[in-house]
């Protein structure tokens, strides 16, 4: 419920199933349709009156629906957030208080299924006054009933450790920013081979990012050849991105980078979006992160030609 994506049936366009939104919120549909049915109608038969929005802070989303007995308030989310505003869970059908040892049982199985790479999402439901028109966030996102956990796996695609290996012979470093799990990071920067033998990545939370100051952050960028930003928002990448140039870095972003523009703070990283199409292609970009690409200034003319290059032929070849 707490999703803006939809799935169709086969037509005269498509030969397969198809989906319309984002690919992850399409994948939850997909699931919540398998395993209990979903109707192709839903959005219909259960309309969406409210909803509040994906955040970097509190990580979730929350949706306001009416059912025919009333309205249902369906969030979805990291643990940790949701964990905040939960109070109750179900038992063999029923909701009881969710104490301590619970809550520890969960953050456990969240740490367990992130450091095998997967990308875990918890699951709340609250019954709302039905005689109201409108909410606040703030009053109506508590003493939720947690319902459970989801964990989704979503590898590095075909090509990716290569494209990190390339680069970093050509003396580019390359850091991960993503709104993921501190585990479910570490896990993606092992497989794509961010981490050498011998050689240890540091992995920095939104959290502690913000708690640093600007002398240590920059000591932390300058001192490691690739760093993994865990649980990070649009406002911290943006941030990061001003630090490096600060240092006389010139730095590009690739990946998804609406997340970086998404924010009425955020500007576009000039030149970025031609190097991001030439390393996306014929090369798929990582999942669910954005990559940031830190070039030593000696090296730019030759990204800048391999990059329009690349484009040309792409487009002549496309025509």
């Amino acid at each position: 419920m707490a999703s803006s994506a939809e799935i169709h049936e086969p037509d005269e366009e498509h030969h397969f199933w198809y989906p319309i939104g984002d690919p992850t919120e399409a994948a939850l549909v997909t699931l919540a349709a398998k395993l209990a049915g979903r109707s192709p109608r839903e959005n219909e038969d259960f309309p969406q009156l409210q909803e509040f929005p994906f955040d970097g802070e509190p990580m979730r989303m929350s949706s306001v629906r009416r059912f025919p007995d009333g309205l249902r308030l369906a969030v979805k989310g990291s643990s940790a957030s949701l964990l905040q505003i939960c109070t109750r869970f179900y038992r063999r059908g029923e909701a009881v208080s969710l104490g301590e040892a619970e809550r520890r049982r969960i953050t456990e199985l969240t740490e367990v299924y992130s450091r095998r790479g997967m990308r875990v999402l918890a699951f709340a439901r609250l019954e709302l006054d039905s005689a109201q028109t409108e909410y606040q966030r703030e009053a109506v996102e508590r003493e939720l009933t947690f319902l459970g956990l989801m964990a989704m796996l979503d590898p590095p695609k075909e090509g990716v450790r290569e494209a990190v290996r390339d680069a970093r012979e050509a003396h580019i470093r390359v850091f991960i920013l993503t709104g993921d799990h501190r585990e479910t990071a570490r896990a993606v920067g092992r497989a794509i081979g961010l981490q050498s033998s011998g050689e240890s990545v540091p992995v920095v939370t939104g959290r502690e990012f913000k708690e640093m100051d600007e002398m240590f952050v920059a000591e932390l960028l300058s001192a490691h050849p690739a760093v993994i930003f865990a649980r990070v928002d649009p406002e911290d990448k943006l941030r990061i991105v001003e630090l490096l140039e600060d240092q006389g870095e010139i730095v590009a972003v690739t990946g998804e980078m609406e997340s970086m523009t998404r924010r009425p703070c955020a500007r576009p990283i000039l030149g970025s979006r031609w190097v991001a199409e030439a390393m996306m292609w014929p090369r798929r970009r990582l999942p669910w992160c954005c990559w940031m690409i830190i070039f030593p200034p000696w090296c730019m003319l030759f990204v800048a030609v391999v990059a329009f290059t690349i484009i040309c032929v792409k487009r002549c070849w496309l025509r």
